[in-house]
C-alpha cells in the first residue's frame, strides 16, 4: 500500500515534468539543458578530481558516479518507504546530507540546506559535510593534494558512528519506555501506544504476544461442538 502511494505521487509528478519540457526539447535538442553538462564536466562529475571522493576508497573511479547515483536513489526509496511523515525533514536530511558524502562537491554554499536542517533535528554530525565543503573551497575545489577528500571521508564516519548511537539509544529509551508504562497499567499502555502509531503497535504486540494476538482470530466452539474434538486438541485450545 505504501509503494502505491509512492508511485501515486511520484508518477504524475514525472509526467508533468516531462510534458512540460517537451516543446523546449523539441525545439531546442541537448541544449535544454543549458549550461548544466558543462558545469558537470569542468568540475570533474564525470568520475576525475576530488568528486565521489569517499566512493572511489572502495570503488574503482570509473565506477564512481554510477555507484553515487545508485546509492542516492537507494536513500530516496528509503526515505520515502520509512521516512516518518510527521518529522519530513529528518529525511530531508538524509538525502541532501548523503547527497554532499557521495558527490563531495567543492563549494560550501551547497551545504546551506545541511545546515538549516540540522537546525531543525539536530543530527549535528551532518555538520561535518558542511564543514568539508568550506574546507574544499578554501583549499581551491580543484587543488591537488586538498584537504577536502579527508575531511569529507573523517565526516562520513562521524555520520556512520553519530547515526548509529543515535539509533541504539532511541531503541533503548523505547524499550525502557514500553517496561515502563507495561509494569505500572498494561492496558494504558498499550492503548496510548496504539493511538501513537497503531500500524506498528499492531506488529510489536503480535511478535510480544502472538498467542493472544491470534486467539480472537480463532472460532469459538460450543460445548458439544468441543466434545468432539480429541483430548489433546481441548488441552491445546484451553491453554
Amino acid at each position: 500500500m505504501a509503494w502505491r502511494r509512492i508511485a501515486g505521487t511520484l508518477v504524475p509528478a514525472a509526467l508533468v515534468v516531462a510534458l512540460s519540457y517537451l516543446p523546449y526539447l523539441l525545439a531546442s535538442g541537448s541544449s535544454v539543458a543549458g549550461y548544466l553538462p558543462g558545469y558537470l564536466k569542468e568540475e570533474r562529475y564525470d568520475g576525475g578530481g576530488h568528486r565521489y571522493a569517499v566512493l572511489r576508497l572502495v570503488v574503482p573511479d570509473s565506477w564512481a558516479p554510477y555507484a553515487a547515483i545508485a546509492l542516492l536513489g537507494l536513500i530516496v526509496l528509503y526515505v520515502l518507504r520509512y521516512g516518518d511523515p510527521d518529522r519530513p525533514w529528518r529525511g530531508a536530511l538524509l538525502v541532501s546530507g548523503s547527497l554532499l558524502l557521495l558527490f563531495t562537491p567543492g563549494y560550501s554554499w551547497y551545504a546551506l540546506l545541511v545546515v538549516a536542517l540540522v537546525a531543525m533535528d539536530g543530527g549535528w554530525e551532518w555538520l561535518g559535510a558542511a564543514l568539508s565543503g568550506a574546507v574544499a573551497y578554501v583549499a581551491g575545489p580543484s587543488t591537488p593534494g586538498s584537504p577536502g577528500p579527508p575531511f569529507y571521508v573523517a565526516a562520513t564516519l562521524a555520520v556512520l558512528i553519530g547515526g548509529a548511537a543515535r539509533q541504539y539509544r532511541r531503541r533503548r529509551q523505547h524499550r525502557q519506555y514500553r517496561q515502563h508504562y507495561e509494569h505500572r497499567d498494561p492496558t494504558q499502555h498499550r492503548r496510548h501506544y496504539e493511538h501513537r502509531n497503531p500500524a506498528q503497535h499492531a506488529r510489536h504486540y503480535q511478535h510480544d504476544h502472538p498467542r493472544q494476538h491470534h486467539a480472537h482470530d480463532e472460532p469459538r466452539l460450543d460445548r458439544r461442538s468441543a466434545a468432539r474434538l480429541p483430548a489433546a486438541s481441548r488441552e491445546d485450545r484451553a491453554h
